[in-house]
Parts: structure tokens; sequence; C-alpha cells
């Protein structure tokens, strides 16, 4: 018998510096490789990522510092919402 674990994932927003749709695609070919991460949501116009990651693999600070590394600032990062 196989039993599936749902692991309960975690959703944070990150107020950047992002200006354009060109730093949007540089974020997703960089981060969406990160572990943990499941998803991310754009918007420019009030230059927020939205990371659906999942808390057992990564944490806020992690993809905090992943930002940062890419140099984008990031602001904020409290935990928005838990899905299972």
């Amino acid at each position: 018998m196989i039993i599936a674990v749902l692991a309960a994932l975690s959703q944070v927003v990150f107020i950047t510096n992002m200006h354009c749709v060109k730093c949007t695609e540089k974020i997703q070919d960089k981060l969406a490789f990160e572990k943990g991460i499941k998803d991310l949501e754009f918007d420019v116009a009030r230059k927020t990522v939205k990371v659906t990651f999942d808390p057992a693999k990564t944490d806020t600070a992690r993809i905090g510092g992943a930002l940062r590394r890419l140099g984008y600032t990031a602001r904020g990062g409290e935990i928005v919402a838990v899905k299972n």
C-alpha cells in the first residue's frame, strides 16, 4: 500500500525593485529551479513577487537571499497564505 502525504505549501510576497517584463523573466529563469519553490506570480506594477513554496525544503530567508543574489531587493517576506 502506498500512502501519499500532501505537504502544506506556503506563500510569501516580496516587494522588489523589478521594473519590467525582462526582470520577471530573469527572476523566473533563476528562482524556478531553487529547491522547494513551486510557483511564482509577478505584479510588475506593484513590484511584487508571490512565491509558493514547500517550507520543508526552503524558507523565506533563502528565497529573499536568492532574489538579492540576482540584484533585486526583497522587502517584506511574511507568509501570506498556507495551502494544502
